[in-house]
């Protein structure tokens, strides 16, 4: 794929007749970090969300791995990966059990063995093990 992995331009939001986000362009790169700044209501999980794909903009284009996120289909909704405040994990269950179980969900090919590969590539082998209500969100 040629250009970024994920490219906005003019994206637009709102809620109720309040624009939250008027016209955000964005480019990332693979493998780019990127920080979002701002004040409380400023709309940086707005932006975060649209750009998940869990949000639909009012406007603009949005391209994820080159591709138009308007259809989002499956294939591309499976690239896409959103921790945010709540994270939708079952407390009592580990980390590994809960990767397990959204693997099953998405129908991810040998899940075992991407779960083992992610977790040693992020160093989390260990905390794997732990329930997540014992994870701290600070």
């Amino acid at each position: 794929m040629l250009g970024p992995v994920l490219r906005a331009t003019g994206v637009v939001r709102s809620f109720a007749r309040t624009p939250v986000l008027a016209g955000v362009d964005l480019a990332v790169d693979a493998g780019e970090v990127v920080a979002l700044l701002g004040a409380n209501g400023a709309g940086k999980t707005t932006l975060l969300r649209v750009l998940a794909l869990l949000l639909r903009p009012g406007g603009g284009e949005l391209r994820l791995f080159g591709e138009d996120a308007r259809a989002a289909p499956p294939a591309l909704r499976r690239r896409i990966g959103w921790v945010g405040h709540e994270s939708c994990c079952y407390p009592d269950l580990t980390a590994a059990e809960n990767l397990a179980f959204y693997a099953r969900l998405f129908a991810v090919a040998d899940a075992s063995a991407r779960i083992a590969e992610l977790l040693a590539w992020t160093g989390l082998e260990a905390a794997a093990r732990r329930p997540v209500r014992v994870y701290s969100r600070a």
